[in-house]
């Protein structure tokens, strides 16, 4: 590792974050068992994603509330136009399979149509505890991620409050946040779901903490914290995974290992940055990271329509083998006309630094 901070930018990321999108693809057509996991990573790449926006918010010279207000706009813009599209474009689809004869209409519940529109279906699972992924409340499944990143757009942004009202570096209160969730999880369990922060903070502070790890002023220290504090969590996992701690269930225990280990990975990995990034072969990757969180917002309810079309295509082509890989190319069509329609135009203008403490490299986005 080199002995200076790394630039915020991380383009590595960009790609991974499309291949994670690919990946739970994959898992809903049933060609790879690990969707679940690709969605964890996502936390880790937001944990990194949305700490480097909010250190890009604090060098704007804003104070507390306004900062607060600055910050959180900038991601509901950014978040929030396209998950709306994409549910009126989930509904839409409902009325079609309807009129056909396939399925039944959208909901007609008033208050499931709050929830959706307004990311809170979580609520539904504080009084009813359950896997996220089974909230009944959820138009479609995949967005129970969306209530967690949601909730980390909100703790980020009282955490610069907290920074900008108390003299206290970002990290420092991030770190209390962190220490309150672990908290947290020892008395309620890491295996009961009520749809809140805590559940699944830690696997965002990893790439939270990876992004001071790489960017801190006091870099000797930052970095080896990080490489021994995920490397103690490595260790804690495997004793997890073979059931010796009653409150790490194993199913969490291998989870804990696996994204740990994933952080130690973009830890070591970052001096490959450019060259990996600049390589050609890595062009499709970027492109796929480009699109990541509109493939994510629409994947799911287009799974019947996609297959429709890869057999039908493979009906024409003769080539029956092909249906599901055509199947998934008619997934990233329909994700990259929704990307150019929805998303894009939502996209966030490079952010407005002070001209005093600007630094090169702070990103102008925070990815979804």
């Amino acid at each position: 590792m080199q002995t200076t901070p790394y630039p915020a930018r991380y383009g590595f990321l960009d790609g991974l974050r499309g291949l994670a999108a690919l990946c739970v693809v994959l898992a809903h057509q049933d060609v790879l068992p690990f969707g679940h996991e690709a969605v964890l990573v996502f936390f880790i790449i937001s944990g990194y994603c949305i700490t480097a926006a909010a250190q890009a918010a604090m060098r704007s010279g804003r104070d507390s509330w306004p900062l607060f207000r600055y910050f959180m706009w900038r991601r509901i813009r950014r978040i929030y136009p396209p998950y709306a599209l994409s549910v009126l474009f989930f509904a839409a689809t409902r009325v079609v399979r309807a009129h056909v004869g396939r399925g039944s209409g959208p909901s007609t519940d008033p208050l499931a149509w709050l929830q959706n529109l307004t990311l809170t279906q979580w609520f539904t699972l504080i009084p009813h505890p359950d896997l996220p992924t089974r909230n009944p409340t959820l138009f479609v499944a995949a967005y129970w991620s969306l209530n967690y990143e949601e909730q980390f757009y909100l703790v980020v942004a009282l955490a610069l409050v907290g920074a900008a009202l108390v003299p206290a570096r970002l990290r420092t209160h991030l770190a209390l946040v962190t220490g309150a969730c672990v908290l947290w999880l020892a008395a309620v369990g890491t295996d009961v779901y009520h749809g809140f922060f805590p559940e699944y903070w830690p696997h965002f502070a990893i790439g939270a903490f990876l992004y001071f790890a790489l960017t801190a002023e006091a870099r000797w220290m930052a970095t080896r914290l990080y490489a021994g504090a995920l490397s103690l969590l490595i260790a804690m996992a495997i004793v997890g995974v073979r059931g010796h701690w009653s409150w790490l269930p194993p199913e969490r225990a291998h989870e804990l290992l696996l994204l740990s280990v994933f952080g130690l990975l973009l830890y070591f990995g970052r001096p490959l940055d450019d060259t990996v990034t600049r390589a050609r072969i890595w062009r499709p990757v970027a492109a796929l990271g480009t699109i990541s969180y509109s493939l994510y917002l629409v994947h799911q309810f287009n799974l019947t329509t996609s297959t429709l079309i890869g057999t039908k295509l493979a009906g024409l082509l003769h080539v029956p083998a092909a249906a599901v890989t055509l199947a998934i190319g008619a997934q990233l069509g329909i994700a990259t006309v929704f990307w150019y329609a929805c998303e894009r135009p939502f996209l966030n203008p490079p952010a407005v630094l002070a001209a005093s403490t600007a630094k090169p490299g702070a990103p102008s986005v925070a990815g979804p």
